[in-house]
């Protein structure tokens, strides 16, 4: 429900419209006091505060401009939401979460990391035959 909540007011606020910092900043704040006062007023024990992390986090998220940032918050709040399940011991929504939270770390390792040690064109050798050797 809080995840959908955050994806609403994002897709309500922002989707097709013409954004300035300010105005994204004031979303996000209404959004964040929303996702808060929700918190307060459903807040059954000291665990419940994992899911409000990790709402928060990913709303933060749904702002980021820089898609490697968005994919670490989406990791960061999928692993408040796996401490939550166990914590409850909800078992089918801990191996969704598990599964989001791998695919999330994997697109972080692959987009960020080995896509950064590929080499460039100027890096890249022309690999030259025999026969174009000898000519030269």
């Amino acid at each position: 429900m809080f995840r959908n909540l955050a994806f609403l007011g994002w897709a309500l606020f922002t989707k097709g419209a013409k954004q300035t910092r300010v105005f994204d900043s004031i979303v996000l704040g209404i959004v964040v006091i929303g996702l808060t006062l929700i918190t307060v007023f459903t807040f059954e024990s000291w665990f419940d505060i994992f899911p409000a992390l990790a709402v928060l986090v990913f709303s933060i998220g749904l702002w980021q401009k820089n898609i490697k940032i968005f994919r670490i918050l989406a990791s960061v709040s999928s692993a408040f939401w796996i401490v939550y399940l166990l914590l409850v011991g909800y078992g089918f929504g801990l191996i969704f979460e598990s599964i989001l939270l791998g695919v999330g770390i994997s697109s972080v390792v692959f987009y960020n990391i080995i896509e950064k040690l590929k080499p460039t064109k100027t890096q890249t050798t022309e690999v030259l035959s025999v026969d174009q050797i000898n000519q030269e």
